[in-house]
């Protein structure tokens, strides 16, 4: 039977490796005669083969594996990666509606959110309206940077006053 199966290669062993559809491992045998495939723990892998059986687990169930039958039935791609960006996602269902949810963690350094510093963002101030200010948080030493509109005048003096205070202080 000719299937396809896309997921993450969670195990890479020469021109063996197993793919995480969401719900289990699958075993990709890939035949000597496909050579020349860049693979690695973690890519994303769409492949398309003819599933065979090898025994059965202890519990009964067959073990599977998937044959590609040429080159083009094996697609790997690299995990993409933006620096400095994270993300999450969480969902609320099934086993089987949970392993179907892909995730892209696009942080490349592991490095929580908190921990990201911030930079000083790169534009040319048209007026005192959109100057970036600075701001303490509750992280000690730590400031960050955002644009400041207001309606001008009394309350623009002020603020920038307390905020001049606050960045020495």
């Amino acid at each position: 039977q000719l299937v396809k199966i896309s997921g993450e290669i969670s195990k890479n062993s020469g021109t063996t490796f197993w793919v995480n559809d969401g719900e289990k491992d699958i075993k990709v045998n890939i035949p000597t005669s496909i050579t020349g495939i860049e693979k690695s723990k973690g890519d994303h892998a769409v492949i398309t083969g003819i599933v065979t059986r090898y025994g059965d687990n202890t519990d009964g169930t067959a073990n599977i594996r998937l044959i590609p039958r040429i080159k083009s039935d094996i697609q790997i791609t690299k995990p993409t990666a933006q620096n400095n960006v994270s993300g999450s996602a969480t969902t609320r269902g099934t086993k089987k509606s949970q392993g179907r949810l892909s995730v892209i963690s696009t942080n490349t350094q592991k490095t929580p959110a908190s921990k990201i510093k911030l930079s000083e963002p790169k534009f040319t101030p048209i007026d005192d309206y959109y100057a970036p200010q600075a701001v303490k948080t509750k992280n000690k030493g730590k400031s960050i940077l955002f644009k400041s509109i207001s309606s001008g005048g009394l309350i623009t003096s002020l603020s920038s006053i307390v905020l001049l205070f606050m960045k020495r202080g």
